[in-house]
């Protein structure tokens, strides 16, 4: 019935104000031949009108940084389930990212021998960024690897998102920015159901930041974020190399629960 009336009262009215009830869209302005509604929900791009006006954010897009090699994109891989449980090192699924970080108790590890098929392709570095890319309600969820996070494996659902040029970005900055609401919205607005799993495909690069100009603000931001995963991922090391009875225990979860049997 609210749509209904929505419909109605646009008809009567083509300059009533447009929301995610109900706008008219000319054919012309669709992109790529996309009929979703959500993908241009029109109070997404009046918020990020509202933003630039007020004159206090850069309005650039994750392609735009990327064209500009401040970011670098790349995406993680199938190993196949014969290899889970093989070794001691963690393969990351999209399940596994949470607040900014890492689990402490992977499901599923791997062999040396696997890990180094893998170690040059997905280059990873301290302060990468994950972003989910793929999977229902987690697509968007981000992650930052810390220096206790570099040797794993990582899922083809994830995008590894790189900041090349510090000097306007830091991953800090970004890492940030990615959780901003009008940000996740827009990635809600562009995941579309492929068969059984959501994605978001190539349409991260249409994503737009809200970076704030302020020197200083930014700084600010950088800082505080940095100094937040920073000490988690010390934090959670530390749980993971415990002792007892002489030997180290990770007391947040056993590790590899494919090897033994439990899954």
């Amino acid at each position: 019935m609210q749509i209904g009336k929505r419909y109605h009262d646009l008809r009567q009215n083509f300059n009533e104000k447009y929301d995610h009830l109900g706008f008219f869209i000319d054919v012309q302005n669709l992109k790529k031949g996309i009929l979703m509604p959500k993908y241009y929900n029109p109070e997404i791009k009046n918020e990020l009108r509202r933003l630039k006006e007020t004159g206090h954010y850069d309005l650039v897009s994750i392609g735009e940084l990327e064209g500009q090699n401040t970011l670098q994109i790349s995406c993680g891989h199938e190993i196949g389930s014969i290899n889970y449980g093989t070794g001691d090192i963690p393969f990351i699924r999209t399940s596994e990212i949470s607040n900014w970080e890492i689990a402490a108790d992977p499901t599923h590890c791997v062999s040396e021998d696997i890990y180094e098929m893998y170690r040059t392709k997905q280059d990873l570095q301290k302060d990468d960024i994950l972003i989910v890319n793929d999977g229902t309600y987690l697509v968007g969820r981000t992650a930052i690897l810390s220096e206790f996070d570099v040797k794993i494996v990582i899922q083809s659902h994830f995008r590894k998102i790189r900041v090349l040029d510090w000097s306007d970005l830091t991953p800090y900055l970004l890492l940030y920015l990615l959780g901003l609401r009008i940000v996740q919205n827009q990635i809600e607005a562009k995941t579309f159901r492929q068969a059984t799993i959501s994605t978001l495909g190539n349409r991260l690069r249409e994503i737009i930041l809200p970076i704030p100009k302020n020197s200083k603000l930014k700084a600010e931001i950088s800082e505080s974020v940095e100094l937040i995963v920073g000490k988690r991922a010390k934090l959670r090391n530390q749980a993971m190399h415990m002792q007892f009875d002489d030997k180290k225990e990770n007391v947040m979860g056993l590790q590899n629960k494919a090897a033994r049997g439990n899954i």
